[in-house]
């Protein structure tokens, strides 16, 4: 499949007509589980950074929808969002390197193009956002800041460790959606997602690499439990509605059962995604020297020299 268009096709709100109607495009979490786990990062965070936050926190919120519009004007972002390991681990390759340099004795830029660079994406927002920090552009720590949520959100879910990442290869087309939208859609007012407060992080680059691992360990049960909980449903696991054409969803009656099912993954990803983003930002914030942010409310605009045309340098000479 082309690098460029995968995973663009999973749909934000899943539906296959009976006429069998294409598939919109797609947004990874779905805009709702994005916004929210920004939002509720910024409640992990200690002074000062809270009341920077707090007092920004639509813009905050806003901005975690980025990376997913940027998808169909950039070509080079999709990758950004995912790293299929079930490919990454050849070659001799065991592990994921912090340096992407290292990555080049197994793989070439044609390979990371095609099957991801979430990792190295979220190392580089992470430098990023500590020069923010030290040099006090409180406009770009807000939107990088807030790009990384999108990404480090992106990390947690196991569907964007695989190359299987909407089910195609095994009959189960939608599941994508079915797992990070629908999902945390209904079940989310059920949920308790009190993650405690952010911490420093003296080996942030590695906690990354460990969510994304523990991200991959989830892929299995995530198919393997839809498959077996749609054949016990049969004909209960759509329903359908007309309006101009007919169309066919997920019940909510199949969306709660696959949430038991999962036995609260989604909640726990989510929760894991919410205490790292904050520990993260906390630690880029201590690592520039705990600058005190601006008293006064800044700018709600995107910056000029914002990360949206700035591309991850995948070359030998990259660090």
């Amino acid at each position: 499949m082309n690098s460029m268009v995968r995973k663009v096709g999973i749909t934000l709100t899943f539906f296959v007509t009976i006429q069998f109607i294409s598939i919109p495009p797609c947004f990874s979490w779905g805009f709702f589980a994005h916004k929210k786990i920004n939002e509720l990062a910024v409640f992990t965070l200690p002074p000062p950074l809270l009341g920077f936050y707090k007092s920004n926190i639509s813009s905050f919120i806003e901005n975690s929808i980025g990376p997913d519009k940027r998808r169909y004007r950039l070509p080079s972002e999709g990758p950004r969002h995912y790293l299929d390991l079930d490919s990454f681990f050849t070659n001799g390759l065991a592990h994921i390197p912090i340096s992407i340099d290292s990555v080049y004795k197994y793989h070439d830029v044609e390979f990371l193009n095609q099957h991801g660079l979430l990792p190295w994406n979220i190392f580089d927002y992470t430098l990023r956002l500590e020069k923010a920090f030290h040099y006090n552009n409180w406009d770009r720590v807000l939107f990088l800041s807030s790009e990384l949520g999108h990404y480090i959100s992106d990390a947690s879910v196991p569907l964007h460790t695989t190359s299987n990442y909407n089910g195609q290869y095994s009959d189960q087309y939608g599941i994508h959606a079915l797992w990070e939208s629908r999902i945390p859609e209904r079940s989310f007012d059920d949920w308790i997602l009190i993650t405690g407060k952010a911490k420093y992080l003296t080996d942030k680059e590695d906690r990354i690499i460990q969510l994304i691992m523990k991200s991959n360990s989830k892929v299995d049960s995530v198919l393997s439990l839809e498959d077996s909980l749609s054949k016990e449903f049969k004909g209960r696991k759509y329903s359908t509605k007309s309006n101009r054409r007919t169309e066919r969803t997920y019940s909510r009656s199949f969306i709660l059962a696959y949430d038991q099912a999962l036995n609260g993954m989604v909640e726990k990803r989510m929760k894991e995604a919410i205490k790292l983003l904050g520990s993260v930002i906390y630690t880029c914030w201590v690592n520039a020297g705990q600058p005190l942010p601006p008293s006064d409310s800044i700018s709600q605009e995107e910056p000029q020299d914002n990360s949206s045309a700035e591309q991850i340098s995948i070359t030998r000479t990259h660090e």
